[in-house]
């Protein structure tokens, strides 16, 4: 994606505007990802909610809501936990524009292929680099159940490679020059700022 994608208006920007750049995350296979940042109390999540209910998609099932501090392996976690699809709200985790590995992460998982490769190697995941794709995804649905099963996630080792083919929104107070520029380049991107 490029900056030319980049909606910039000096004036208070139209809601309509972000509903149309919601709607195409939701359908367009190209567009991976979003930004809308801008000021508190702007409607930014209430906007991006609710033309996710139009389109017919329901939360917990089609979108979901991350909120608050995120560690890089937390992230990880998360797009291993949603890597089938659906579209990931992370709703005021500026902590992730702090730390490289989660910017890393996150750059694997937005590039502009159908299945992004994310990957993470360290003692909390299994090396699978070797695994045909049938084990792969064997162990996948393995971890799935494990997960569930489990009360603490720590306990369960990831893959330390997986497909993404999920989608994520990022709604934030900061700035836009705020976000890592790896993130910016491949995101639609939508400031919400008030200004007079």
């Amino acid at each position: 994606m490029d900056k030319n994608r980049e909606q910039d208006n000096p004036k208070t920007q139209d809601p309509d505007i972000l509903k149309k750049l919601v709607r195409f995350v939701v359908k367009a296979k190209s567009a991976k990802s979003l930004i809308v940042n801008g000021g508190p109390d702007t409607g930014k999540t209430d906007t991006v909610t609710e033309t996710l209910k139009e389109e017919g998609l329901v939360q917990n099932k089609d979108w979901f809501m991350i909120e608050g501090r995120v560690t890089p392996f937390r992230l990880y976690q998360i797009l291993f936990k949603h890597r089938k699809g659906g579209i990931l709200i992370f709703r005021g985790t500026d902590s992730i524009w702090s730390h490289r590995d989660a910017v890393l992460t996150l750059k694997s998982a937005l590039d502009d292929d159908d299945e992004s490769r994310v990957g993470w190697g360290s003692r909390r995941t299994r090396s699978v680099y070797m695994m045909s794709r049938e084990a792969k995804e064997a162990y996948n649905d393995k971890v799935d159940q494990e997960m569930q099963e489990s009360l603490n996630d720590r306990k369960v080792k990831l893959p330390s490679e997986f497909s993404y083919r999920g989608k994520a929104i990022f709604i934030s107070n900061l700035p836009k020059e705020r976000f890592a520029p790896e993130i910016r380049a491949r995101s639609l991107i939508f400031d919400m700022t008030l200004s007079g």
